[in-house]
């Protein structure tokens, strides 16, 4: 609890340390040192989430520290990911943030868990939603279906639904609602669907890992959540996978 206390103290100091500069602010959030930054605390902090999953299964010690801790680095990726950017774009990221935030104040017992849930889950279903309407991305590659503007549609489609139900599944559950089991039995197998899937059209090896790691993942923790047979089997392969995909975007050149 203690370790817990002082990591939420002193990571935005380090994050307020980390970004002075003689640069104008908004500027220094555009940079390629701070992008840089962010992209290596995602990726450490899914790392550590995975690991907690593994301790999880096996029942080891440690598990829920770690995973509040990647959790939480997670929330402060949230938070701090969209300075500079549009004020709307600023305000559903940090909402994001709030969401996880209750999360792991929900899985510590503190109180104002559930406002914060209620509030951050409504903007980050929203901002799901909004996703939807992002112009997507075709490449100049030749994959067939997988590569068609179509088919990018319609994984964009079912990933900002699914994500929305997931989050709207995870705040009945905090709320000890009716219809928790449907909604996350349906947020998140369409939502694993979609990483699977979206991954087929994939150029890069690691785009490949990205997609079947999440995918493996997500049903892993579908299937520990209902305690269904193999899900000490599912779970830890996927977790796995995401180690490995996480080391390599976090030591992936650096953006230009």
């Amino acid at each position: 609890m203690d370790l817990l206390i002082i990591f939420f103290i002193l990571f935005p100091i380090l994050i307020k340390n980390i970004t002075m500069s003689e640069e104008e602010p908004l500027n220094y959030f555009q940079s390629k040192g701070w992008k840089n930054f962010l992209k290596k605390t995602k990726n450490l902090s899914i790392l550590v989430l995975a690991v907690s999953g593994i301790f999880m299964t096996f029942n080891w010690p440690f598990s829920s520290v770690l995973f509040i801790l990647g959790l939480s680095s997670v929330m402060y990726y949230c938070f701090f990911k969209s300075i500079g950017q549009k004020p709307i774009v600023l305000v559903l990221s940090i909402c994001w943030g709030i969401f996880l935030m209750g999360v792991v104040f929900k899985l510590m017992h503190w109180p104002w868990a559930n406002m914060l849930l209620l509030i951050g889950g409504v903007g980050a279903m929203i901002q799901s939603i909004l996703s939807i309407l992002v112009p997507t991305e075709v490449s100049d590659s030749t994959n067939g279906i997988f590569d068609s503007k179509t088919f990018k549609n319609v994984m964009k489609y079912a990933a900002g639904l699914s994500k929305a139900v997931s989050i709207l599944g995870i705040v009945l559950l905090s709320f000890r609602w009716s219809g928790v089991n449907e909604m996350l039995i349906i947020g998140f197998s369409s939502l694993a669907l979609t990483y699977l899937l979206g991954c087929l059209g994939a150029s890069t090896l690691g785009q490949k890992l990205h997609g079947v790691g999440w995918f493996v993942s997500l049903m892993g923790l579908l299937f520990a959540w209902f305690d269904w047979p193999f899900y000490g089997y599912i779970l830890p392969i996927g977790c796995v996978l995401l180690i490995i995909d996480s080391l390599i975007a976090a030591l992936a050149p650096i953006e230009e």
